[in-house]
């Protein structure tokens, strides 16, 4: 479990990011620690379930 957690914490976010996550959450009046967790979840629940979703990441992500 520590080793997911540092995984997840520690993923590169630049000022770009920072600023677009931040501005997002601004729009919907929410913390962007929630925010940025039900991202990951609804995400994650997307490319499980959505196999157009899952293979567009495959392709975008994969090793040329």
């Amino acid at each position: 479990m520590m080793r997911l957690k540092t995984k997840i914490r520690n993923f590169r976010c630049t000022n770009e990011l920072d600023e677009l996550l931040q501005s997002a959450a601004n729009e919907i009046g929410c913390p962007v620690s929630r925010l940025l967790r039900d991202f990951v979840k609804d995400g994650a629940e997307l490319v499980l379930n959505d196999a157009t979703i899952a293979q567009a990441l495959r392709r975008k992500y994969e090793v040329a």
